[in-house]
């Protein structure tokens, strides 16, 4: 391997091994590798939490599939063949010496605070039921599951009196009487004809359409012409039967309806509905995908499903409910944000300092860093080192870093075995056989392209990924380059504007516009979810589309020419899937430059800094030398992103410097026991159970907190900036395991 290869220093032994007491500990989770290509349910038996008590119901530990089997929503125990309950699996301690440190808040620039309020300790994520996360649509609606009725089905061919009241706008009422009753008697013999003569050909068209969605396919109509006039003749179709009632969709052939998940992952997810439905994975869509470790609320559409077909399927981990019929489906940045719910456990801090540094945070907002979950779990291979070696195309230590092995690191046990097979042979074909299915993972089809195109086509290897996948990579490296800049820029200037400073020159919403159109990883994948190769597989498998919600107009069809990543035109194809990441165009966004005279009105939350790019604008000031010190210490230029090679060409984004979160509330709790539940979940409070309360005298405290992020925004750096500690997974396995032993005493 080359001596280029970036060397990431793990933490001391003492931060990789931490014991309390000498009681093992419990690591947070670290979302390894997943080749498994069936939807089944399960639970990672090193993850920290202590899972909700299982359902009393005998039904809801299985899925029931139309041939009446049964898929396994629990893994065994392993000891005496008897299926381990999600407390048992969730509770599992894991020996100190498979923990890893992970990357720390310094590796990837994260090193700024805004207030000097001092922090405290608590626990995130002791349990995944501390963390929920409800999606806000365009609108500004939460989603939130309050039914899970079906809704009422329709009556096939049937008007509704919408349906009636358009039509008559074409038809008088006389007629549309004659056509029910010809409907109703099936006669195929007469036909109905409409003067048309005074409407234009657009009009007469849209009267056609119009028969046909109402009616569809039991009518049929015709433009004649009868002595020198136009007529629509309408009549029975003879051509009609049930196979024809079965493939139409009156109201919109989208199913639109509100998921709720427990502790799954999103790609598991809708691998299991799309096994379930009998469809193709990209038949489902959403807006955004969302945490695994938590419990989420949002959106989801899929094409061409009754309701009645998702309400009666019996779901262990996953509700759904809010059923409607929509002409579009739900397209990648259609939502505006989302509402979390957050419990801080374990707090060692006063009321009143709990308060001015929340109030604190409400005002003045946080850092609007990348967080670690963005960077990986793996300190051999993070996102960002990839990246930097894909952008120095030196493509064999891009491949090599990808394939390398990973001790020490939460791993599936086949994708360990088929690195260090590779590793340590380069015989592809020996470590694809220790994969069940290779293409279900990135270094499976890594290694599928290797094996075909040859053992050194590490490039044209490369270029088998999809774009998505691939700038996931790059991405990574403008993620850690601007982390870095605004860390610097808070050290040497403070959190005022200066001049030369970015501001967005139209009045736009870049939250907005970022989440819609950017072809960045948190317009993928949810800001809270670790990004994996099982999280990439999402992008792999294209469950989610893209849209572009501007005037095609404003739109260049010049690769060079834009910033933001957007789609101009159609958004689905012929056949129903949804359109991939290969075909999204480039957008202009426009900046401004603060002057001097602009200090004086000039915010914080409004100066945006760039990811690197060969086509975006840098400050004008000492801070725009920054970006070309650190690309030229990484032997790289803002050309090095305009690269020949088209999968890894990234003309560069912004983002902001700061985020102040909307509707901030929080409360504080004593409670007795650890595992007891502090916030109500959607499902909960559907279930009508009593709302958590503080106990009077409880050994330990906690805070509830509520607020609303934009859709790229980390939650968890807004809790970082509340507790003043890091976010990393052995500092939070450190305080995980350290409340488990303080409950114990």
């Amino acid at each position: 391997m080359s001596n280029a290869v970036p060397v990431i220093t793990l933490a001391d032994e003492k931060s990789s091994k931490l014991s309390v007491d000498s009681t093992p500990l419990i690591t947070l989770d670290a979302d390894g590798d997943s080749s498994s290509a069936t939807p089944v349910i399960t639970l990672d038996e090193c993850e920290p939490e202590v899972a909700e008590e299982p359902a009393k119901n005998d039904n809801e530990g299985c899925i029931t599939l139309d041939a009446g089997q049964e898929l396994p929503t629990e893994e065994l125990d392993g000891t005496n063949g008897k299926r381990a309950n999600s407390e048992e699996l969730c509770s599992a301690k894991r020996p100190c010496d498979q923990i890893h440190s992970g990357l720390s808040e310094e590796d990837v620039g994260i090193t700024q605070y805004v207030s000097s309020v001092p922090g405290f300790e608590a626990v995130i994520k002791q349990r995944y039921s501390d963390f929920q996360v409800n999606e806000i649509d365009l609108e500004g609606n939460i989603a939130k599951l309050t039914s899970l009725a079906a809704p009422p089905p329709e009556k096939k061919g049937e008007p509704t009196p919408a349906d009636k009241e358009e039509i008559l706008t074409v038809m008088s009422e006389e007629n549309l009487k004659s056509l029910e009753e010809m409907i109703a008697a099936n006669d195929k013999t007469k036909t109905i004809l409409v003067n048309v003569t005074a409407l234009a050909k657009e009009q007469r068209k849209k009267i056609h359409q119009l028969l046909k969605s109402v009616f569809r396919a039991k009518v049929f109509s015709n433009t004649v012409d009868k002595e020198n006039e136009k007529f629509i003749e309408i009549g029975i179709n003879s051509k009609i039967d049930d196979r024809w009632n079965r493939q139409t969709w009156t109201s919109g052939e989208y199913l639109h309806f509100i998921l709720h998940k427990e502790n799954m992952d999103h790609s598991q997810t809708v691998s299991l509905l799309a096994h379930l439905l009998r469809l193709k994975p990209n038949f489902i869509s959403a807006a955004g995908t969302k945490d695994k470790r938590a419990k989420t609320t949002q959106w989801i559409s899929v094409r061409r499903v009754k309701a009645d077909r998702i309400a009666n399927m019996r779901l262990r981990s996953i509700w759904c409910g809010h059923y409607c019929y929509k002409k579009e489906p739900l397209k990648l940045g259609d939502l505006r944000g989302n509402q979390f719910r957050i419990a801080l456990r374990n707090v060692t801090a006063d009321d009143g300092q709990i308060n001015e540094v929340i109030e604190s945070v409400k005002q003045r907002g946080f850092i609007n860093y990348y967080g670690l979950q963005r960077f990986g779990s793996s300190v051999v291979a993070p996102t960002h080192v990839i990246g930097k070696t894909i952008l120095q195309k030196n493509w064999k230590e891009a491949v090599e870093l990808i394939l390398k092995p990973r001790p020490r690191e939460k791993n599936d046990p086949e994708m360990s075995e088929a690195r260090n097979t590779w590793w340590n042979t380069r015989d592809t074909k020996a470590a694809l056989r220790c994969l069940r299915k290779p293409q279900k993972s990135i270094e499976g089809n890594l290694l599928l392209a290797l094996d075909k195109l040859g053992p050194t086509a590490y490039l044209n290897s490369l270029e088998k990924l999809p774009r998505c996948t691939a700038l996931l990579y790059v991405h990574g490296y403008q993620s850690y380059v601007w982390n870095l800049i605004v860390s610097r820029r808070i050290e040497e200037f403070g959190l005022a504007p200066i001049a030369g400073d970015l501001v967005l020159a139209d009045d736009i919403d870049l939250e907005v516009v970022t989440s819609r159109e950017e072809l960045l990883p948190e317009a993928i994948l949810d800001p809270e979810s670790e990004v994996t190769e099982e999280s990439r597989s999402v992008i792999d498998s294209k469950t989610i589309s893209f849209k572009d919600k501007t005037n095609a107009d404003n739109s260049s069809n010049d690769p060079a020419d834009g910033v933001l990543q957007t789609d101009s035109g159609t958004n689905e194809k012929e056949n129903g899937e949804n359109k991939s990441a290969d075909d999204i165009k480039p957008r202009k966004l426009n900046v401004r430059k603060l002057t001097q005279e602009d200090l004086q009105t000039a915010r914080m939350e409004d100066i945006i800094y760039p990811l690197p790019g060969h086509d975006i604008e840098y400050p004008d000031n000492v801070i725009g030398s920054w970006y070309k010190e650190i690309l030229e210490q990484d032997n790289l230029t803002s050309a090095s992103f305009k690269q020949s090679v088209k999968l890894f060409f990234t003309p560069g984004s912004y983002r902001k410097m700061m985020c102040i979160p909307k509707d901030v509330s929080w409360s504080i709790m004593k409670y007795n026991d650890v595992n007891e539940n502090l916030i109500l979940s959607d499902l909960e409070e559907l279930k009508g159970l009593p709302t958590p309360k503080s106990e009077e005298g409880g050994s330990f405290k906690a805070i509830t907190v509520k607020m609303c992020l934009p859709s790229s925004s980390y939650a968890t750096m807004l809790l970082r900036e509340i507790t003043k500690s890091s976010t990393s997974t052995s500092h939070q396995a450190s305080l995980t395991a350290k409340s488990m032993v303080a409950a114990e005493t």
